[in-house]
C-alpha cells in the first residue's frame, strides 16, 4: 500500500476496514434517500451512557451533507457563529450556518483531500491539500489560494497560526515540519530525527512554541520559532499521538488513538495520562467545551467524551455506532459541533 493510501484512511483506520463491506451496502441505501439539500435529524441523547436510565436529555442535531462519501474531516468555528469544514474526500471545504444552511466550495486542486482548517483574524481561513501537497487559504466568498510544499508527496495534515502571523504545518508522509511565510511566499522545512514518525496534529503552546504530535514515533515534539526541536517520548509504547490543543491549565493536551487515553503534557515535557472507558475507542478530535472541559471524539465507537477534574471520562453515545466523529469544536452559546465522517454528516451537542 502506498503512503499516499496510507494517509488517505490513517484516521480511523481499524475501523474502516472492518465496516468497508457494511458501508457499500448503506451508500446503496442512502442513493434513495439523497437529497438535493442538507438534511437534519433530531435526537434526543440520555446522557452520560454510565447511568443512561437517570441522565438528563441532552439535544443532539445532525446535519447530512448533500453529498454521500464526502468525508468531512475537521472543523472550526468561523465570524458570526459560522462552522467551517474540510470535506476530505468530497474535495470540498464547506460552511454551515446555526440554523443549517450550507454552502461549498470546490477546490481547484484535483484529489486534494483536505485535512486540517483553521480561521485566522484576517477574515480567511486555511487549510491543507493531504493530497494535492499544497497549503491554502479561502475567504468567506469562497477565493482560494494556494501554495505548493517544496517537497513532493509531503502528505501536509494539519496546520496553525503563529503570534507572528506565519504558518506551521506538518508533513505527515515526510516526517517534516513546515513553515509558511506568506509576506515573502517562502516554506522552509525542518526534518524530524525520524522520517516515519508521521507528524500529524499542531498547536501553538503557552510558551509560544509550536507543539506537535508523531502519530507513529509515539512522541510529542516542540520546535521553536528558530527551527530547534525538542521531542519528548510518550510512555505508553505505540499510543498513536494524534490532535494536540492548548488547554486553560497552561499545558497542552492530546489523543491518543492507539491506546485509548487523553493526556496532559507540561511544558517541561512532562506526560500524565487519563484511559478511557471504552476499548478500542480511538480518541481522536479535541476542544474546550464552554463548560471549560476537554470534549473529545471517540472515532471508532461513535461517541462525544468529556475529560472530568478528577480525571474520569464520561462518554455520550451518537445514535450511529459507526459514523465516525473525528474532529470537534466549540460552538456558540455552549454548543460543540463535530464532523462524521463515514455519514458525511455535521453534528451539533449541546453541553448538559
Amino acid at each position: 500500500m502506498s503512503s499516499h493510501i496510507y494517509t488517505l484512511f490513517a484516521t480511523c483506520w481499524r475501523s474502516y476496514l472492518a465496516r468497508l463491506g457494511r458501508y457499500v451496502t448503506m451508500l446503496a441505501g442512502l442513493a434513495v434517500l439523497f437529497l438535493p439539500t442538507i438534511g437534519t435529524s433530531e435526537v434526543t441523547l440520555a446522557a452520560p451512557h454510565a447511568v443512561q436510565r437517570t441522565g438528563t436529555p441532552v439535544r443532539l442535531v445532525e446535519f447530512r451533507l448533500p453529498s454521500d462519501g464526502s468525508g468531512p474531516f475537521s472543523i472550526v468555528q468561523g465570524p458570526r457563529g459560522t462552522l467551517w469544514f474540510a470535506e476530505k474526500f468530497g474535495g470540498r471545504i464547506g460552511t454551515l450556518t446555526t440554523d443549517g444552511d450550507l454552502d461549498e466550495f470546490t477546490i481547484p486542486s484535483a484529489k486534494s483531500l483536505p485535512s486540517s482548517i483553521i480561521y485566522t483574524n484576517n477574515n480567511r481561513f486555511w487549510f491543507t491539500e493531504n493530497g494535492s501537497n499544497r497549503i491554502a487559504s479561502i475567504t468567506r466568498d469562497g477565493e482560494i489560494r494556494e501554495y505548493s510544499v517544496p517537497t513532493a508527496k509531503s502528505g501536509p495534515q494539519a496546520i496553525v497560526n503563529a503570534p507572528d502571523g506565519t504558518f506551521w504545518f506538518t508533513e505527515n508522509l515526510t516526517g517534516k515540519i513546515g513553515h509558511l511565510d506568506t509576506d515573502d511566499e517562502s516554506i522552509h522545512e525542518f526534518s524530524l530525527s525520524n522520517a516515519g514518525s508521521k507528524p500529524y496534529g499542531i498547536t501553538i503552546g503557552p510558551d509560544d512554541n509550536i507543539w506537535f504530535t508523531e502519530r507513529l514515533g509515539n512522541k510529542v515534539g516542540r520546535i521553536t520559532p528558530q527551527g530547534n526541536i525538542t521531542e519528548f517520548p510518550v510512555p505508553t509504547k505505540n499510543s498513536g499521538p494524534s490532535i494536540i490543543i492548548p488547554g486553560l491549565d497552561g499545558n497542552l493536551w492530546f489523543s491518543e488513538y492507539y491506546s485509548n487515553k487523553i493526556a496532559r503534557i507540561t511544558p517541561d515535557g512532562v506526560i500524565t495520562e487519563f484511559a478511557t472507558p471504552t476499548d478500542d475507542s480511538g480518541p481522536e478530535g479535541l476542544t474546550i467545551g464552554a463548560d471549560n472541559h476537554i470534549w473529545f471524539t471517540e472515532c471508532d465507537k461513535g461517541k462525544l467524551a468529556r475529560l472530568n477534574d478528577n480525571g474520569s471520562v464520561t462518554e455520550f453515545p451518537l445514535p450511529n455506532a459507526n459514523s465516525m466523529p473525528n474532529s470537534i469544536t466549540s460552538g456558540p452559546n455552549g454548543t460543540l459541533w463535530f464532523t462524521e465522517i463515514h455519514t458525511s454528516q455535521i453534528g451539533r451537542f449541546i453541553i448538559p
